[in-house]
Formats: structure tokens, C-alpha cells, sequence
């Protein structure tokens, strides 16, 4: 939960300093803080998947939803870092 927070903050940077010098390394925080925290929302979401019939749907749904949208995010952001790598 912490790096997705920190991921969060890294991309707030990332669009409030248009102007800096090393506006990329911003970037390169938000996709580490998202490396590191994927593990976690996808193991809670997996362990959670076999007792889908006992727990409540809301349970279910808050648990995985940020799993998909973190590897959803994941990957657009590490297909964002590579067209402007080879953009460059």
C-alpha cells in the first residue's frame, strides 16, 4: 500500500514539474513504486480468488480492482517509458 502511494506522489511530480531538468526520473519512480507493489495487490487478489463464494462481493471487488488497475497502470507506464526512450 505504501508504494502505491509513493507511485502516486512520484507521478504527481512528474506532471506538476513540466519545467524540470530530470522530469524523467519522476517517471522512473512511479514505475519502480509500481514494480514493487504489484507482488502485494496480486498475491491478495490470487489468496482471495478460492474463497470468492464465502467472501461478500463488495470484499471481492475492493481487493481486486487495484490489482487490475496497478497492472493495467504497469503496463501502459512501461510502454510509455519505452516509446520515449525510443523516441529519443
Amino acid at each position: 500500500m505504501y508504494f502505491s502511494g509513493l507511485s502516486l506522489s512520484y507521478l504527481w511530480l512528474y506532471f506538476a514539474n513540466p519545467m524540470a531538468p530530470l522530469r524523467h526520473e519522476y517517471m522512473e519512480g512511479v514505475i519502480l513504486g509500481l514494480f514493487i507493489s504489484l507482488p502485494f495487490w496480486l498475491l491478495a487478489s490470487g489468496l482471495l480468488f478460492p474463497a470468492r463464494r464465502v467472501v461478500s462481493r463488495r470484499v471481492f471487488i475492493a481487493l481486486n480492482t487495484p490489482s487490475v488497475v496497478l497492472g493495467v497502470g504497469f503496463l501502459l507506464l512501461n510502454l510509455y517509458a519505452l516509446f520515449m526512450a525510443m523516441a529519443s
